[in-house]
């Protein structure tokens, strides 16, 4: 009979109930009744104790990769830009768009793209695109990091729980290489401060 690997359930369960994971590495969970969760949605036969012991140590390597997050993060450099905007725009429109306006970001999918530019530039664009999609009132927070984001996993879910947890929805994300773009709504402004007091 092949030995049951009680660590993987573990992984595996907190991988898929994320606030769980985050209770975990608070060392706010009752690790019994984890475990007792674990085998309730388990279809496999598992050992009460031997999951007990893998929860506890899963909880080690948890607090492991937040510290690594949080170190990138402290050394990460976040500007903010006020008074943006973001169209979306067909791909064939690109070279009129760069005709008259100059972006501040842009992400190109198979058929549209979409842009970050300035608020004020919006106008200059309507009339004559076809655009599929305006959003304005917006503040872009470029967050740029060391190289070190690019090897440590979680980094930006890290940073999309945060905004989450204060109910600051993100409109717009950008991410390439160290540098990530988040676009909130204006009226967000002033539950970030607590967001980035990282």
């Amino acid at each position: 009979m092949a030995r049951i690997n009680n660590a993987k359930y573990v992984r595996e369960y907190l991988k898929n109930n994320p606030y769980i994971f985050d209770a975990l590495k608070k060392d706010v969970v009752n690790y019994s009744k984890l475990a007792r969760a674990i085998i309730k949605d388990s279809k496999v036969n598992l050992d009460f104790d031997a999951l007990l012991v893998a929860c506890r140590r899963y909880k080690k390597e948890s607090r492991l990769k937040k510290d690594a997050i949080q170190k990138i993060l402290q050394g990460t450099y976040i500007d903010a830009k006020n008074g943006v905007g973001v169209v979306v725009v067909g791909n064939k429109e690109l070279d009129n768009v760069a005709k008259k306006v100059e972006s501040i970001s842009l992400i190109k999918s198979k058929e549209k793209t979409t842009i970050l530019l300035k608020e004020n530039d919006i106008d200059c664009l309507l009339g004559f695109l076809e655009i599929q999609n305006v959003k304005k009132n917006l503040v872009a927070l470029f967050f740029k990091s060391n190289e070190d984001i690019e090897k440590t996993p979680g980094v930006v879910s890290y940073i999309t729980s945060l905004f989450g947890n204060h109910d600051i929805n993100i409109v717009k994300m950008f991410s390439c290489n160290d540098e990530t773009v988040i676009v909130i709504n204006k009226k967000d402004v002033s539950k970030i401060v607590n967001v980035l007091n990282i």
